[in-house]
């Protein structure tokens, strides 16, 4: 009994195209070839900016603080309509009945991925209500317009 014949596939043969691929034959630039030029060296990418220098900062801490206070009845909803996107208002008006107490804010952080906006942590106690004081994380996300600021991420964590 013999074995069963292995079928190879078909070689191919691969050419270089002058207009675009140097070629395989490498070796130094003949006389009416310009030499190659030296690799740029990219900046390494320092990554968002996790401090927010000059006015920004205070500013969406208003705003975070001015939203806090929407959300624990201190502060008519519709005085924060204007700062937040429709979905962030509709779980405003979620959270304003389930969460009693005094929120306030404690610390802010800030990270400014692109230059138009910037991601918020922040710190929180919830004292009165129910239950003893608690803290508790909020994220959120502004971005830049033409008005100002507008919070398009308002959650806790």
């Amino acid at each position: 009994m013999s074995a069963p014949a292995v079928s190879r596939p078909p070689r191919v043969l691969l050419r270089t195209l002058p207009e675009y691929e140097p070629s395989r034959h490498a070796g130094p630039p003949g006389p009416d070839e310009p030499p190659e030029p030296p690799p740029v060296a990219a900046a390494p990418w320092q990554g968002p900016d996790r401090t927010e220098p000059g006015p920004t900062r205070p500013r969406l801490a208003l705003l975070a603080g001015l939203i806090l206070e929407a959300v624990d009845g201190r502060r008519p909803l519709g005085h924060v309509r204007d700062l937040v996107t429709p979905d962030v208002y509709a779980a405003l008006c979620t959270r304003q009945r389930q969460q009693p107490g005094r929120h306030r804010l404690r610390s802010l952080h800030t990270c400014r991925p692109t230059p138009s906006t910037v991601e918020v942590c922040a710190t929180v106690t919830i004292t009165g209500g129910a239950h003893p004081t608690r803290y508790v994380a909020y994220v959120a996300r502004f971005d830049e317009t033409e008005t100002g600021w507008l919070c398009t991420l308002f959650r806790p964590v």
